[in-house]
């Protein structure tokens, strides 16, 4: 039933996306042979302070954060992504367990290399975000290894697109999590989306893909069960457990924009994660959101949006899902507001996060989070 009203919601989703992009007259350039910049390069920079606070821990923190992005084409149909990020820290975070500590990293979200035949297709290999492969609700934003196919149609500002990708899933790095016993991790999925394009404020986005984790680690699977995964009646061991339920199933996403009229535009997004494998009650995941902006001049733009999520036990594997939700059995609403001055290349924005448990579970509790957020973009380099 799922799978019919999930590619029924699809099908309507293009049907009026089509319709949408029909009423544009513009269309992008999507013409490779022309001539092309050898590099594009930019530098981001932010500053963040964040209090989150629940039974088990409180945590007040400032942090740093540097991105670098780098787009190296090699010719019209080769070309490289690269983008590191670091993030130093500084505060105090007190737990009962004391496992959770302050931590400086440095990290990789793109490092890839793709080979393109025509604009919009490709076949990659690398280090790829996973953000950009997978709903927020499936995973969160992380550098996975990753293969990718995608062959597309482009249609004035309309690309109809077919993809299939393999990923090496991992924690923290670019290193898997299983010891030398076990077989390496995989996350594989396959599946169409549909894309309209004009601007940055005039877009529209869906895409769905039946995706698999095969081969999980058992250190993946225990860490995982103590942020809500359930767990098998049988025990490997006193400290090691192992799921009781496989993760396979569709993901599905939406998001867009468009101008109500000169000033003020609406935004949206979604998310939508059914896991075939756990029954119901404990096997769905969700995201729906929506927000105005209102463009003050042509410097000052100014956003308001609100989420609500609600992500079942075992709709996501927990160990690769996204902290943003609390991994998984958690349900609640986020707020969020902004104000860019494009110009001065800057942008302040503050966050609120309320989250209840579904289930109780004494390994989690319920969550609020506050974040003040400033960063500067497109920094010179």
């Amino acid at each position: 039933m799922w799978n019919k009203a999930l590619l029924y919601l699809f099908c309507l989703l293009i049907q009026i996306s089509f319709v949408w992009g029909e009423t544009i007259t513009q269309s992008p350039n999507h013409n490779v042979f022309k001539k092309y910049k050898t590099h594009q390069s930019k530098l981001d920079l932010s500053m963040r302070a964040l209090t989150n606070e629940n039974q088990f821990s409180k945590a007040s923190v400032f942090d740093l954060g540097i991105n670098y992005f780098l787009n190296y084409n090699v010719n019209p149909y080769i070309f490289f992504n690269l983008n590191p990020t670091a993030k130093l820290q500084s505060g105090h975070i007190q737990s009962i367990d004391a496992n959770e500590k302050l931590e400086n990293r440095l990290s990789i979200l793109n490092a890839a290399v793709y080979f393109s035949w025509m604009p919009v297709s490709h076949y990659a290999i690398g280090i790829m975000n996973s953000s950009d492969i997978y709903s927020p609700v499936l995973v969160a934003e992380k550098g996975f290894f990753s293969t990718q196919l995608k062959q597309s149609l482009i249609a004035k500002a309309w690309t109809f697109s077919a993809q299939a990708q393999a990923s090496i899933p991992n924690s923290e790095s670019s290193v898997t999590d299983q010891n030398e016993k076990e077989s390496t991790p995989l996350l594989s999925s396959a599946g169409i989306s549909s894309d309209w394009k004009i601007n940055e404020k005039t877009f529209a986005l869906v895409s769905i893909n039946y995706f698999k984790y095969s081969q999980i680690p058992t250190s993946v699977s225990t860490q995982s069960i103590e942020s809500g995964n359930t767990s098998s009646d049988y025990k490997i061991s006193d400290t090691e457990r192992t799921f009781k339920y496989a993760y396979e199933g569709l993901d599905s996403e939406l998001s867009f924009s468009r101008y109500l009229g000169k000033s003020l535009y609406i935004i949206g997004n979604g998310g939508l994660v059914y896991n075939q494998a756990a029954p119901q009650g404990y096997n769905q995941g969700m995201l729906a959101g929506a927000g105005l902006g209102l463009n003050i001049s042509n410097n000052q733009e100014l956003e308001f949006s609100g989420n609500y999520y609600k992500i079942e036990p075992d709709a996501v594997l927990a160990h690769y899902a996204n902290s943003r939700f609390f991994r998984t059995n958690h349900q609640g609403y986020e707020l969020n507001s902004s104000l860019t001055l494009k110009k001065e290349k800057f942008k302040i924005s503050f966050s609120f996060n309320d989250s209840k448990l579904i289930y109780e579970n004494p390994s989690q509790s319920d969550e609020k989070l506050y974040f003040l957020k400033f960063e500067v973009f497109n920094v010179a380099i």
